[in-house]
C-alpha cells in the first residue's frame, strides 16, 4: 500500500485518462524491451540474430515514442497501485449502471495480477471493446447456423446484447464483493448462469410481465399480453443443456478480469495486459454474452412465438409470418440435434471448443484448444459411434488413398505401354502399307 505522504512524489503520481487508455501498450513494450535486452547480454548467438534483436529493439523503442505521444507522456514510475484505481473508475458512457453498487472492497490478500496492471482498466478495455462489436447495427451471422438473436429486430438485438453487457458487469461486481475465486466460483457456475439469465429476462421483457403496457409500434394502443414468468423458466433445464453449455472457461474468464489471474492460450500462461491475455479474454467475454442473449430469446420462441403484440415489438418484419417463426423454430431445433450427436462429439475428439466471437464482418465462431479427455471417456451411444467412425476414416483413409495413388500410377503405365505398343503397330502398318505402294509403283 502507497502511504499517503508519497501520492505527490514523482514515481506514484496519478495518471491521466489519456495515460490509462494507453497503460497496457506501453507495458507490454516494456516487458518486450526487457526480455530484447536479457537476450543481447548473450554473447554465444549467432551475429544474423543479433542484427534482427537489435532491429526489433529499435522498432519496440520507436513504438514506445508514438505510444508516449498518444498518451502525453509515460511516468517514470509505475502506474498507480489496484486499489487506487479502483476508486476512479474511468468513465464508460456506452454501458452506465442505473444504481449505485455498494462499495466493493479491495482485494488485499492472494493478488495474482502483476503490481503495474491496473484490473479496473483492464475490465474497462475489454466490456468497451464487446460493446463496440456486438452493439453495431446491423450484426451479421457469418456462423452457417442460426442464432435465436437472428429473429429480433436490429434494435431489439442491440438492446438486449446491451443489457447482457450490463448484468455481466454487475455480476462482476457481485462475484469480487463475496470474493468467490477458484473451486467456490466453480461450484456456484450453473447458480450464476441461471442467476443472469432469469434477471435478464425480466429486464428485456419489463413492458410485458405482469400485463404492463406494450412497446407497441407507430403509438399503437394495444396492450402486451401477459407473459408468464414460471412458463419461461421452466425452460431452463433444455437452456443449460442446447445453449448455456457453450459458454465455456467462465471461471477462467472471470478469476482473470477480477484478480488478474493469468489465461491458458494454447497451453501458454498469457497475463493480464498482454494482446494474447486480451484476444482470448474477448473470445470468451463475446461467447458468453452472445449465448446469455440467445438463452433469452429461446423461451420467447418456445411459449410465446404465435402472440402477435409480442412479435411486432421484438421480431424483425421478415420473421413476422407463422411460416417464417416456424421454419426458424424448425431450424434451431435441427441445429441442435446436428449439436448433440454430431458436432460437440467431434469436438471433444478433436480437443476444441467453438467460441461464438464478434470481428468486423459479423458473429463467426473461432476454435480453441482445450483437452478434453475425460469429457471423451465419458461418451456413449450414437455420440462414441461418431468418435469411432472418425478415427476409423483417420486411420483408413491415408491407406485407402495411397493404395489408390499407386493403383492409378500402375494403371497409368500399363496405359502408357498399351499406347506405345499400339502406336508402333499402327506404325508398322502404315510403313507396309507404304512399301506394298511403292513396289506396285515400280512393278
Amino acid at each position: 500500500m502507497v502511504e499517503p505522504n508519497s501520492r505527490n512524489s514523482p514515481r506514484s503520481a496519478a495518471l491521466t485518462g489519456r495515460q490509462r487508455w494507453f497503460q497496457s501498450q506501453w507495458l507490454e513494450i516494456d516487458r518486450a524491451l526487457r526480455d530484447g535486452a536479457t537476450l543481447a547480454q548473450r554473447r554465444d548467438r549467432p551475429l544474423l540474430d543479433q542484427w534482427v534483436l537489435a532491429g526489433r529493439q529499435r522498432e519496440l523503442r520507436a513504438a514506445r515514442s508514438v505510444v508516449a505521444w498518444l498518451a502525453g507522456g509515460i511516468p517514470d514510475g509505475r502506474p498507480e497501485p489496484i486499489e487506487q484505481a479502483a476508486a476512479i473508475p474511468p468513465e464508460r458512457p456506452q454501458i452506465q449502471t442505473q444504481s449505485s453498487p455498494a462499495p466493493i472492497p479491495p482485494d488485499d490478500g492472494n493478488r495474482t495480477a502483476p503490481q503495474s496492471i491496473d484490473l479496473t482498466l483492464w475490465r474497462s478495455t475489454l466490456f468497451d471493446q464487446a460493446v463496440e462489436r456486438l452493439t453495431v447495427d446491423r450484426l451479421v451471422n457469418l456462423t452457417g447456423a442460426p442464432l435465436e438473436i437472428d429473429i429480433l429486430h436490429p434494435d431489439r438485438r442491440r438492446e438486449l446484447l446491451a443489457l447482457v453487457l450490463r448484468r455481466l458487469e454487475r455480476g462482476l461486481d457481485d462475484i469480487r464483493r463475496e470474493r468467490l475465486r477458484g473451486e467456490p466460483l466453480a461450484a456456484r457456475r450453473e447458480a450464476l448462469l441461471q442467476g443472469w439469465w432469469m434477471q435478464l429476462l425480466e429486464d428485456f421483457l419489463a413492458d410485458w410481465l405482469g400485463g404492463a403496457a406494450a412497446r407497441s409500434p407507430a403509438g399503437s394502443s394495444a396492450r402486451s399480453p401477459v407473459v408468464q414468468r414460471d412458463r419461461l423458466l421452466a425452460d431452463w433445464p433444455i437452456i443449460m443443456e442446447d445453449i448455456l453449455h457453450r459458454a465455456v472457461a467462465i471461471e477462467a474468464l472471470i478469476d482473470h478480469l477480477l484478480w488478474g489471474v493469468p489465461l491458458v492460450v494454447d497451453g501458454v500462461t498469457a497475463e493480464a495486459g498482454t494482446a494474447a491475455a486480451l484476444d482470448r479474454a474477448s473470445a470468451l467475454l463475446h461467447n458468453l454474452t452472445l449465448c446469455l442473449a440467445c438463452a433469452v430469446v429461446q423461451p420467447i420462441l418456445n411459449r410465446y412465438s404465435d402472440a402477435e403484440p409480442l412479435k411486432l415489438a421484438l421480431f424483425d418484419r421478415r420473421w413476422l409470418s407463422t411460416r417464417e417463426v416456424e421454419r426458424f423454430r424448425n431450424d434451431l431445433a435441427w441445429k441442435y440435434r446436428m449439436q448433440r450427436w454430431v458436432n460437440d462429439p467431434k469436438a471433444i475428439y478433436e480437443s476444441r471448443y467453438w467460441l461464438l466471437t464478434a470481428s468486423d464482418r459479423g458473429i463467426i465462431t473461432l476454435p480453441i484448444y482445450a483437452p478434453r479427455n475425460q469429457e471423451w471417456r465419458d461418451l456413449s451411444g450414437v455420440p462414441l459411434g461418431l468418435t469411432l467412425l472418425i478415427e476409423a476414416r483417420d486411420a483408413i483413409a491415408p491407406r485407402v488413398r495411397s493404395t489408390v495413388t499407386l493403383a492409378g500410377r500402375g494403371a497409368l503405365m500399363v496405359l502408357q505401354a498399351i499406347g506405345r505398343g499400339i502406336g508402333f503397330i499402327g506404325r508398322g502398318i502404315i510403313q507396309g502399307l507404304g512399301d506394298a505402294l511403292d513396289r506396285r509403283k515400280n512393278s
